[in-house]
């Protein structure tokens, strides 16, 4: 599981929002509720599961989490971002 740091939140005085919802590359969506340790971390749980799924992302793969503001109504989106690493070229030493 991956959280956001404490550090994190307070330094770019994040205030995060109980609901979220989760968007792929392509656009699909799943929501997310807040939920956090008493030490002050936080991470999004629900949808993430199916997201990885739909998306077929494996343990190797890294995911870039960018929050984007909603617009009046609208719920605060976490645009999902996929680098796939299984396939990467060796690199040579």
């Amino acid at each position: 599981m991956q959280f956001i740091p404490i550090d994190v939140i307070k330094d770019f005085r994040l205030d995060l929002p109980e609901n979220m919802t989760l968007r792929d590359p392509l656009g699909r969506t799943w929501p997310a509720y807040l939920r956090t340790w008493k030490d002050g971390r936080a991470y999004y749980s629900g949808g993430w599961d199916n997201l990885c799924k739909v998306n077929s992302i494996d343990e190797e793969d890294d995911c870039v989490c960018e929050f984007v503001p909603g617009r009046g109504q609208e719920k605060p989106v976490m645009q999902i971002q996929i680098i796939r690493h299984k396939n990467a070229p060796e690199t040579c030493d």
